[in-house]
């Protein structure tokens, strides 16, 4: 019991290790926070420092998630707990310890728990993901979509037990409401956009 409690504290704080204001922080900006959206993500990151960065920080958080479900599971530890750790992960990235309990919006590091845990779907949902960018010119969006499709492909597509159903829906949950700014921005400015059609 000790030992998956261990597990479990180390996947929120490898969760919480803030990639992108440390990559930004690295290359001269003292806190991304301040800056665009306030998020500590790859895409605010890529605002202020060009769009490479965008994939440098998509990156490290998304091998973070990957290589330490990876670890675990060469450790031969149980389902449950790789599941546990995967959203300990995720609730480090969003509610970093190192930031106050601030932090980014989860889509980096769910790319990485779905690339250790089930990378077969993981092709459809970044297909949905480009297809609503295409459609919406909105990333934030366009995660949101990708989010609400997850359990759904997951469970059409894969032989899911209910405990990785479970998983799935618990991230979309979360990864949802850390983007509700982004939704209710988009209704917001579709709605000012049909107004002014209308006149």
């Amino acid at each position: 019991m000790l030992f998956e409690l261990l597990v479990l504290f180390l996947a929120y704080i490898i969760g919480s290790v803030p990639s992108g204001f440390l990559i930004s922080r690295a290359r001269g900006i003292d806190d991304i926070r301040a800056r665009g959206s306030g998020n500590i993500g790859a895409t605010n990151v890529a605002r202020a420092l060009g769009y490479k960065y965008f994939f440098v920080v998509f990156f490290a958080d998304c091998f973070k998630a990957y290589a330490f479900l990876r670890i675990i599971a060469w450790c031969n530890v149980t389902e449950s707990i790789i599941f546990a750790s995967a959203f300990a992960l995720l609730i480090g990235n969003g509610a970093s310890i190192f930031l106050k309990f601030r932090g980014g919006k989860g889509i980096a590091t769910i790319a990485g728990i779905l690339c250790a845990v089930i990378p077969l779907v993981l092709p459809y949902v970044l297909c949905i993901w480009l297809l609503t960018i295409i459609i919406t010119k909105t990333v934030g969006i366009a995660s949101v979509t990708a989010l609400v499709s997850l359990p759904l492909v997951v469970m059409f597509l894969t032989d899911s037990t209910c405990s990785l159903v479970i998983l799935m829906i618990s991230m979309a949950v979360l990864g949802i409401y850390w983007h509700r700014e982004n939704i209710v921005a988009f209704v917001k400015l579709n709605l000012i956009s049909k107004g002014n059609a209308n006149k």
